[in-house]
């Protein structure tokens, strides 16, 4: 639950208004939130529609961040022991980006069939 007073780690994906938009995505620790806006310790991650590996996604350096709730999407909730500031982007055998510690995956992108 959002509003519970522990320790949160969570993947922000962000609201893009315009066509040519990157797909953003934060992750990080939840320092504070109120009706208008989230404070986030996170890293950023930026990529298009063409993702080849982790070298075509943008990341950016862990900072604290104020997130309006009018560009929140999606927020999911990660497991509290996930280190996100050391963990690093690799491929996996489903054709997935993930985010890893070495304890604990995030999934960061991920190819599907488009027949699907």
């Amino acid at each position: 639950m959002l509003n519970s007073k522990e320790d949160k780690i969570i993947a922000i994906r962000t609201v893009k208004n315009y066509p040519q938009a990157h797909n953003h995505l934060l992750i990080g620790k939840l320092l504070e939130f109120n009706g208008e806006f989230l404070r986030v310790d996170c890293r950023t991650f930026h990529f298009g529609a063409s993702v080849t590996g982790p070298k075509t996604i943008k990341q950016g350096a862990k900072n604290i961040r104020i997130i309006p709730w009018a560009r929140v999407e999606i927020i999911n909730e990660l497991s509290s022991d996930f280190d996100y500031a050391q963990a690093e982007l690799e491929n996996d055998d489903a054709y997935r980006i993930m985010l890893r510690d070495g304890r604990n995956s995030y999934v960061i992108h991920a190819s599907y069939n488009e027949r699907y």
